[in-house]
């Protein structure tokens, strides 16, 4: 983060001064390795002090993965481990065990970005840090969540939108399936935006009520949630007897029915997308004449809706 330059603003400048971080005075210690390292990294973002744990030797190897020809680091660990202090302590070990409880006592917040019950398993878990620190909020952070018959699955990245229903394989060059490629990762990136919000509702909790709490979120289920908007539609389309692929499609993408949401093909190759969902965009558009292409229109010629002809609604 960069930290603000005190002679930018004055009393008699009239610029505002310089704020601090809106979490300062805000600790968390971190336990995480990869994706869940971005839930201490929002906390960071927003100026609460992150303390992140590592194992002595490789540490967080997220500073390995991804890294390109000459590249000492990962861009990855840079971007989730930025703003950060870090401490080494092998937590299997009693003495460092020890000096953990120690830092917890005095801190706000415990984030477990491992498998689940890594902590407890090194009697460091929520009931025990509890008993140290009574208004901890202790969140867990992993693939499944820290319940249910997936509980002990290792996945990552592509795996948790795979199974929310977001990564469907694609064609290979054979012919074979194959895992999709050149889209964005959800689970990674909605699991710890979820958690950071959980995070923040407990510690006001916590502040309020003396009472700490736990938190378990799984990547898996926030790449569900990502997708409600399809999923209502979806439900609704199958309460509409709905039969043929074609059909749900048809209903799902209600920007292929609305030319005035529409993506268009350009003369050299690519795409863009126009919406001017405001009468004097669309009047622009289409400078009151007959719209040929609206949805309003072109339905009077189409065998294959039972909507009548109306005015454009353009």
């Amino acid at each position: 983060m960069v930290e603000p330059d005190p002679a930018a603003a004055s009393p008699t400048s009239g610029r505002p001064a310089p704020t601090r971080g809106l979490l300062e005075g805000m600790r968390v210690v971190e336990v995480a390795l990869l994706a869940p390292d971005a839930l201490g990294m929002h906390l960071a973002d927003l100026g609460a002090e992150v303390i992140k744990v590592e194992e002595p030797g490789r540490g967080d190897y997220v500073r390995l993965v991804g890294r390109g020809p000459g590249e000492e680091v990962s861009p990855l660990h840079f971007l989730w481990n930025r703003g950060k202090r870090s401490v080494i302590l092998d937590l299997r070990v009693a003495e460092a065990a020890a000096a953990f409880r120690e830092l917890v006592a005095v801190s706000d917040v415990v984030v477990e970005g491992l498998r689940p019950g890594a902590l407890a398993r090194r009697g460091l878990g929520p009931d025990q840090l509890q008993r140290v620190n009574p208004r901890l909020v202790f969140a867990s952070l992993s693939g499944f969540g820290q319940t249910g018959p997936y509980r002990d699955l290792p996945s990552h990245g592509v795996g948790f939108d795979a199974y929310a229903g977001l990564a469907d394989p694609v064609p290979g060059p054979e012919g074979w399936p194959s895992m999709p490629g050149g889209y964005t990762q959800v689970g990674i990136l909605a699991g710890p935006l979820y958690a950071a919000m959980a995070v923040l509702a407990g510690v006001i909790r916590a502040r309020a009520t003396g009472e700490g709490c736990v938190l378990d979120v799984a990547e898996s289920d926030c790449a569900v949630d990502w997708q409600t908007l399809r999923l209502v539609r979806e439900t609704a389309a199958r309460a509409r007897d709905l039969q043929s692929e074609v059909q749900d499609r048809a209903v799902l993408n209600a920007s292929a029915e609305n030319v005035r949401y529409q993506s268009y093909a350009t003369a050299d190759g690519r795409h863009v997308m126009l919406m001017p969902m405001a009468a004097p965009g669309c009047r622009r558009r289409s400078s009151n004449a007959r719209c040929d292409s609206c949805p309003t229109q072109r339905s009077s010629t189409r065998t294959d809706s039972p909507r009548p002809a109306a005015p454009c609604a353009c």
